[in-house]
């Protein structure tokens, strides 16, 4: 009897220990804890979850706890804790939120799961809650890092094309629910940059993405593509004149003059628009053709916008067949020089040569200069061009002047392309090649474009 009572008392410090240890441990949890009965009415708190809710652990206790939950987040509260009462689960975690010190809506891990004591007291749930709001506003900011633009907080690309991707969808499923692309280059944006400084550069970007802002519908979205070139998705038009009313807002924001540090800057716009058909397959070739249509608008003036046509696409495919083509024949030697003459208007005598450069393609014969001296500026390889023509013109006159051909005082003249102008080495190059050739400089003429001097203003003036 007397080891039977010693016993029972041993299991009883036991018990006692066990229960203030969990005591200890519910109280001084790191986490937000309670004990909560089946009606929801809370019947014991911790002091972390009192410090989370701003509130005395008395104010907490006999509290339906879902008062602390916020609405969007109810049903999923109580749908949890009937599928434990139901027991079709002995445990469950999910994220909720909670109206937190000081009304801060704060983002929660929430696992509960419910206890059934050996004292016969009706059963009752333990609510664990781990503060996740700080973790959860770090990621939204990385996310909203990885889809806007930094420096405009603008849409970026990706972004753009997600939205470009569910408005193909939706138009594909709704025949009515038609949109267009518009593709925006700022000209001549590089000037501002060089005479301003990127400093300034940037902040007129971020005003043009302001104004451009305002030239929207609430429908529609506006993404920094990269430097200067911004695109918008114009959705829900029902003809397409909605799209080109909104071209036209665009262009007056843009012919308002911006202001920078004290300067006055005046910019224009290049557009390029291509509006949705169910002939198009993919999101992205809507974007392709409003940057074909950009192209072209800046082909034909810059200051304007163009619709694309099928024909771009055409030009723009053969466009690109002749840089490929030209990049072989300046290493096949097609490339040759007829020699304009020039005539004295007195008495029509022979004053010099013009030196124009002329292809003779392998399969296509003769092609045009105006097709491919535009790609040999855009693509740079009118510098090489311009140096091969200047070298073979001197020789040229050299040999003629060797043979007897021609008097010392015929001189030749050489057009210069302004990528081959604003090269550093240009004037070294043109001695090299007066040496080389063993031309006196008196007889070599170089004709540069206004174009040329204009935007090497500083470096026409050294020269």
């Amino acid at each position: 009897m007397t080891h039977y009572i010693e016993e029972q008392d041993r299991v009883s410090r036991i018990l006692e220990k066990s229960e203030e240890q969990f005591r200890n441990a519910f109280d001084y949890a790191a986490v937000g804890m309670a004990l909560v009965g089946t009606s929801g009415k809370v019947i014991k708190t911790n002091r972390a979850l009192a410090e989370l809710l701003g509130l005395p652990e008395t104010a907490i206790l006999e509290t339906d706890f879902s008062h602390f939950v916020v609405d969007d987040d109810i049903n999923l509260f109580n749908q949890n804790l009937a599928i434990i009462l139901a027991g079709d689960a002995k445990y469950r975690q999910t994220e909720i939120k909670i109206a937190g010190k000081g009304g801060r809506e704060l983002c929660m891990i929430w696992n509960v799961s419910l206890v059934n004591d050996d004292l016969n007291h009706s059963p009752h749930f333990i609510f664990q809650l781990q503060d996740i709001t700080d973790r959860k506003e770090a990621e939204k900011q990385l996310s909203h890092g990885a889809l806007h633009d930094s420096l405009t907080n603008l849409p970026n690309r990706t972004l753009f094309l997600d939205h470009l991707t569910l408005a193909f969808k939706r138009a594909h499923r709704h025949f009515k629910n038609n949109f267009a692309v518009l593709y925006l280059d700022f000209d001549r944006f590089k000037l501002v940059n060089d005479s301003c400084g990127h400093l300034a550069g940037d902040q007129i970007l971020v005003e043009i993405g302001a104004r451009l802002n305002l030239c929207l519908r609430s429908c529609d979205t506006v993404a920094r593509m990269g430097g200067d070139e911004f695109s918008m998705l114009v959705e829900d038009i029902s003809h397409f004149d909605q799209a080109l009313t909104i071209v036209s807002r665009i262009q007056e924001e843009m012919a308002k003059p911006f202001f920078v540090e004290g300067n006055e800057i005046s910019l224009t716009v290049s557009i390029g628009i291509a509006e949705w058909s169910k002939e198009y397959t993919q999101p992205e070739y809507l974007l392709r053709d409003a940057d074909t249509a950009l192209n072209h608008a800046k082909r034909l003036g810059r200051n304007r916008y163009e619709i694309f046509d099928v024909k771009m696409h055409e030009q723009a495919q053969m466009l690109l067949r002749i840089e490929n083509d030209l990049r072989t024949a300046t290493k096949n030697n097609e490339l040759f020089l007829n020699f304009q003459p020039i005539l004295n208007l007195n008495d029509m005598s022979l004053s010099g040569f013009e030196a124009l450069v002329r292809w003779h393609h392998p399969i296509k014969g003769l092609i045009s200069p105006i097709d491919f001296i535009p790609v040999a500026e855009e693509t740079g390889m009118i510098v090489e061009i311009g140096e091969w023509v200047l070298r073979e013109a001197c020789s040229q006159l050299t040999k003629w002047r060797q043979n007897g051909d021609f008097g010392a005082d015929t001189w030749m003249s050489v057009n210069v392309s302004p990528k081959q102008f604003a090269q550093k080495d240009f004037i070294e190059s043109v001695d090299r090649i007066i040496a080389q050739t063993k031309i006196s400089p008196d007889c070599l003429k170089l004709e540069l474009t206004e174009t040329a001097m204009i935007e090497n203003i500083e470096y026409a003036r050294s020269v």
